[in-house]
Protein backbone atom coordinates (compact mmCIF):
# COMPACT_ATOMS: atom_id res chain seq x y z
CA UNK A 1 0.00 0.00 0.00
CA UNK A 2 1.59 3.23 -1.06
CA UNK A 3 0.21 6.80 0.34
CA UNK A 4 1.41 9.98 -1.06
CA UNK A 5 0.39 12.35 1.50
CA UNK A 6 1.58 15.87 2.99
CA UNK A 7 1.73 16.40 6.59
CA UNK A 8 -0.07 20.26 6.40
CA UNK A 9 -3.36 18.12 4.10
CA UNK A 10 -6.14 18.42 6.81
CA UNK A 11 -7.35 15.34 4.60
CA UNK A 12 -4.01 13.54 5.47
CA UNK A 13 -4.02 14.18 9.01
CA UNK A 14 -7.33 13.20 9.35
CA UNK A 15 -6.69 9.88 7.63
CA UNK A 16 -3.75 9.07 9.74
CA UNK A 17 -5.65 6.99 12.07
CA UNK A 18 -6.94 5.06 9.47
CA UNK A 19 -3.95 4.04 8.02
CA UNK A 20 -1.81 3.63 10.56
CA UNK A 21 -4.90 1.21 12.01
CA UNK A 22 -4.28 -0.75 8.46
CA UNK A 23 -0.77 -0.91 9.03
CA UNK A 24 -1.35 -3.17 11.91
CA UNK A 25 -3.69 -5.26 11.24
CA UNK A 26 -2.09 -6.09 7.80
CA UNK A 27 1.42 -7.36 9.28
CA UNK A 28 2.79 -10.49 9.26
CA UNK A 29 3.41 -10.86 13.10
CA UNK A 30 -0.62 -9.93 13.58
CA UNK A 31 -1.52 -13.09 15.23
CA UNK A 32 -5.06 -12.52 14.19
CA UNK A 33 -4.54 -11.59 10.67
CA UNK A 34 -3.65 -14.95 8.35
CA UNK A 35 -3.92 -13.65 5.44
CA UNK A 36 -0.98 -12.00 2.81
CA UNK A 37 0.83 -9.57 4.45
CA UNK A 38 0.13 -5.81 3.68
CA UNK A 39 3.64 -3.67 3.53
CA UNK A 40 2.52 0.19 3.95
CA UNK A 41 4.25 3.25 2.92
CA UNK A 42 3.85 6.64 2.94
CA UNK A 43 5.46 9.19 0.36
CA UNK A 44 5.57 12.56 2.19
CA UNK A 45 5.72 15.51 0.05
CA UNK A 46 5.43 19.53 0.29
CA UNK A 47 2.14 20.74 -1.47
CA UNK A 48 2.60 23.83 -3.65
CA UNK A 49 0.38 25.49 -1.20
CA UNK A 50 0.45 28.78 0.90
CA UNK A 51 1.50 27.36 4.04
CA UNK A 52 2.67 23.63 3.34
CA UNK A 53 5.94 24.24 4.86
CA UNK A 54 7.87 20.94 6.07
CA UNK A 55 11.05 19.22 6.66
CA UNK A 56 12.27 15.78 7.59
CA UNK A 57 12.04 16.67 11.06
CA UNK A 58 7.81 17.51 10.10
CA UNK A 59 7.74 13.92 8.69
CA UNK A 60 9.49 11.95 11.92
CA UNK A 61 6.95 13.98 14.34
CA UNK A 62 4.08 12.99 11.92
CA UNK A 63 5.09 9.44 11.48
CA UNK A 64 6.13 9.25 15.36
CA UNK A 65 3.11 11.50 17.04
CA UNK A 66 5.66 13.35 18.96
CA UNK A 67 5.81 16.95 19.29
CA UNK A 68 7.26 20.18 18.21
CA UNK A 69 6.04 20.66 14.88
CA UNK A 70 2.56 21.72 13.33
CA UNK A 71 0.96 19.14 11.52
CA UNK A 72 -2.08 20.95 9.55
CA UNK A 73 -2.38 23.63 12.22
CA UNK A 74 -1.96 21.30 14.95
CA UNK A 75 1.01 19.76 16.93
CA UNK A 76 1.80 16.75 15.36
CA UNK A 77 1.74 14.62 18.62
CA UNK A 78 -2.56 15.62 18.66
CA UNK A 79 -3.19 13.96 15.08
CA UNK A 80 -5.90 10.65 15.92
CA UNK A 81 -4.48 7.76 15.79
CA UNK A 82 -1.70 5.78 16.94
CA UNK A 83 2.62 6.22 15.86
CA UNK A 84 3.30 4.29 12.54
CA UNK A 85 5.05 2.16 13.50
CA UNK A 86 4.47 -0.06 10.69
CA UNK A 87 4.85 2.87 7.85
CA UNK A 88 8.10 3.48 5.79
CA UNK A 89 8.36 7.18 5.37
CA UNK A 90 9.32 8.36 2.05
CA UNK A 91 11.26 12.02 1.56
CA UNK A 92 9.09 13.14 -1.64
CA UNK A 93 9.55 17.06 -0.28
CA UNK A 94 10.91 17.42 -3.86
CA UNK A 95 7.92 16.45 -5.25
CA UNK A 96 9.69 13.84 -7.47
CA UNK A 97 7.67 10.37 -6.54
CA UNK A 98 4.60 12.68 -7.22
CA UNK A 99 5.84 13.90 -10.52
CA UNK A 100 6.87 10.77 -11.28
CA UNK A 101 3.81 9.04 -10.35
CA UNK A 102 1.25 12.09 -11.92
CA UNK A 103 -0.51 12.79 -8.44
CA UNK A 104 -2.48 16.00 -8.26
CA UNK A 105 -3.33 15.48 -4.99
CA UNK A 106 -2.99 14.18 -1.46
CA UNK A 107 -4.41 12.25 0.09
CA UNK A 108 -3.74 9.18 -3.07
CA UNK A 109 -3.42 5.98 -1.98
CA UNK A 110 -2.49 2.88 -4.15
CA UNK A 111 -2.73 -0.85 -3.35
CA UNK A 112 -0.02 -2.89 -5.32
CA UNK A 113 -0.10 -6.21 -5.87
CA UNK A 114 3.14 -8.29 -5.29
CA UNK A 115 4.03 -8.83 -9.56
CA UNK A 116 3.68 -4.93 -9.78
CA UNK A 117 0.03 -4.60 -10.82
CA UNK A 118 -1.98 -2.11 -9.37
CA UNK A 119 -5.04 -3.66 -7.53
CA UNK A 120 -6.88 -0.08 -6.97
CA UNK A 121 -6.50 3.59 -6.56
CA UNK A 122 -8.43 5.82 -4.31
CA UNK A 123 -7.97 9.72 -5.29
CA UNK A 124 -8.76 12.23 -2.70
CA UNK A 125 -9.31 10.45 0.65
CA UNK A 126 -10.38 6.94 2.38
CA UNK A 127 -13.87 6.56 1.03
CA UNK A 128 -13.46 4.47 -1.79
CA UNK A 129 -17.08 3.77 -2.47
CA UNK A 130 -19.02 0.30 -2.36
CA UNK A 131 -15.77 -2.41 -3.24
CA UNK A 132 -17.27 -5.39 -2.48
CA UNK A 133 -20.91 -5.03 -3.87
CA UNK A 134 -22.70 -4.99 0.00
CA UNK A 135 -24.20 -1.77 -1.01
CA UNK A 136 -21.72 0.02 1.85
CA UNK A 137 -19.04 2.94 1.53
CA UNK A 138 -15.75 1.12 2.27
CA UNK A 139 -12.27 2.03 3.02
CA UNK A 140 -8.98 0.95 1.93
CA UNK A 141 -9.10 -1.44 5.32
CA UNK A 142 -12.69 -2.96 3.20
CA UNK A 143 -10.71 -3.07 -0.07
CA UNK A 144 -7.19 -4.95 0.98
CA UNK A 145 -9.95 -7.41 2.76
CA UNK A 146 -11.83 -8.20 -0.07
CA UNK A 147 -9.04 -7.73 -2.51
CA UNK A 148 -6.77 -10.48 -0.25
CA UNK A 149 -10.01 -13.23 0.58
CA UNK A 150 -10.80 -12.35 -3.42
CA UNK A 151 -7.55 -13.74 -4.73
CA UNK A 152 -7.11 -16.19 -2.00
CA UNK A 153 -10.75 -17.97 -3.15
CA UNK A 154 -8.97 -18.06 -6.77
CA UNK A 155 -10.91 -15.29 -7.64
CA UNK A 156 -7.89 -12.92 -9.26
Amino acid sequence: MLEFMDTDCPYCVRSADLYGEASEIFRDSNPEWNGAQVDFYASATQLDIQGHETSRAEIAAFRDKSTGYECAGQDCANRDGSAHDYVTYIDDIDQDNMDEWDIRGTPTYFLIQPDGIIAWVSNGGTNLGDVNGDGEQNTFIDAIVYLVTYDDAGGA
